[in-house]
């Protein structure tokens, strides 16, 4: 849960970061704001050169993502990959519970039956 909680804020912030940043790109109409904003995002004196060959940089929709699509809308797409993942991580640990406690209750079944 730690792992998925210390890595949601800061890809929040993240995103929050560069939403504030591509807002200078809504007056800019079409096709152009697209442009601008793969031009502003992808431009190597923003990246640095460690991160520049990441595929996802090119193919993003950062218009869709930053000018098109309100705050609360990709709020809850949060909410809902951290919410999957808590019921993921919870059916996992629920999982090894019940094969511990499985285990445990056949062997002392075992045992007891051997005496018997």
């Amino acid at each position: 849960m730690t792992e998925l909680f210390d890595f949601i804020w800061p890809a929040v912030s993240a995103f929050v970061f560069a939403r504030s940043k591509a807002c200078r790109y809504s007056t800019v109409t079409g096709n152009e704001r697209q442009l601008a904003l793969a031009a502003y995002f992808n431009s190597p004196q923003n990246i640095r050169e460690e991160y520049r060959s990441i595929n996802g940089l090119k193919r993003a929709n950062l218009d869709k993502a930053f000018i098109q699509t309100d705050w609360p809308v990709q709020e809850q797409v949060f909410a809902r990959l951290v919410l999957v993942n808590v019921f993921a991580i919870y059916e996992g640990w629920l999982e090894d519970l019940v094969d511990e406690f499985y285990t445990s209750t056949t062997v002392a079944f075992c045992v007891v039956s051997e005496r018997g």
